[in-house]
């Protein structure tokens, strides 16, 4: 009798205690994400069309497993600069010594070939200009002002308006250079002095920028 009681208990808790012991009445359920997942219940890729528009920038998709690309331009990074066709835009560039003497009609080289605007065979005390230009100093500043001065003259007749004060600076450098005398170091002379401020004058107007055409 003791042992069918015991039973009958044990049955009576069971029915009691029902299929829905120990669960959590507050738990919910998973939710699955409709966009991904399909009624198999896999998780299956975006389409390229469910992507939202990105503004700007090229990503690599790990989703597409490539590269999308947004349609920003690259960017140059040494772009042409590109002036534009407008009346008075035209601008006239001085040039160097250095210029001149690597340009001319007797050049080497075809494509520096280049006519001055005076004539090359233009002499400074029974010396052609471009071959001044490419006469050493040696320690004679005759040389560099006169190199400085043909630049200048050639500039100017290339079209580059020249400055207040540097057409007094070109005569006073036309007298010193035509009493063809070398401006050696020593003795330090106030010729020599004024052939250094000359050289600098004209060499500031032969480096300077570009200017509109007049």
């Amino acid at each position: 009798m003791r042992r069918l009681s015991f039973l009958a208990v044990l049955i009576l808790g069971i029915a009691w205690l029902g299929p829905g012991c120990g669960e959590d009445d507050d738990e919910q359920p998973e939710v699955l994400d409709e966009a991904t997942e399909d009624d198999d219940g896999q998780t299956e890729p975006l389409d390229a069309d469910e992507i939202p528009p990105i503004a700007m920038g090229r990503v690599e998709s790990e989703v597409l497993g490539e590269v999308a690309d947004f349609g920003v331009q690259p960017v140059d990074d040494d772009p042409e600069i590109v002036v534009e066709d407008v009346p008075g835009s035209e601008l006239v560039c001085p040039r160097s010594p250095t210029f001149w003497r690597e340009h001319h009609r007797f050049a080497s080289e075809p494509e520096r070939q280049i006519p001055w605007p005076l004539e090359e065979q233009t002499l400074l005390c029974e010396m052609p200009w471009f071959l001044i230009l490419s006469e050493p100093a040696r320690g004679d500043a005759w040389l560099p002002l006169a190199r400085q001065y043909i630049a200048a003259r050639l500039n100017m007749a290339g079209g580059v308006s020249p400055p207040v004060g540097l057409i007094e600076d070109l005569n006073q450098a036309d007298q010193l250079l035509n009493r063809c005398q070398p401006l050696v170091a020593r003795p330090q002379t106030a010729d020599r002095r004024l052939a250094g401020r000359l050289t600098r004058s004209l060499a500031a107007f032969n480096e300077g920028a570009c200017l509109p055409l007049p």
